[in-house]
């Protein structure tokens, strides 16, 4: 969890939205309620855009760790498609994870 309050600090929402999800993975094996709590969290986030045609960039770009030119590559579209839609679905992902209530839940 220490490492989780480092990705909190002095960050914009878009970063720290960025750093909770390449910390999904840590986070869903953690024994610590406030990480399976924020597990949860990123979970609910990404079924509020699990509908869109684009979906599978954010959990392949971020928790799988895979290259806009290889997403291009399965979506059969160029890196610059995958950057904007990874770019528009994140607005929504972030708003989830780094609204202010979000964060202080998490520092409480």
């Amino acid at each position: 969890m220490e490492g989780m309050l480092k990705i909190c600090e002095s960050k914009s929402a878009m970063q720290k939205a960025e750093g909770l999800l390449r910390s999904y993975e840590a986070l869903k094996i953690a024994d610590d309620r406030s990480a399976y709590w924020m597990a949860q969290k990123i979970e609910s986030a990404l079924k509020l855009i699990e509908s869109d045609p684009y979906y599978r960039i954010i959990p392949e770009y971020y928790i799988e760790g895979r290259t806009r030119e290889e997403i291009a590559d399965e979506f059969n579209t160029s890196p610059t498609t995958i950057s904007r839609n990874k770019k528009r679905l994140m607005e929504t992902v972030k708003m989830v994870l780094c609204s202010d209530e979000t964060i202080k839940e998490l520092y409480s």
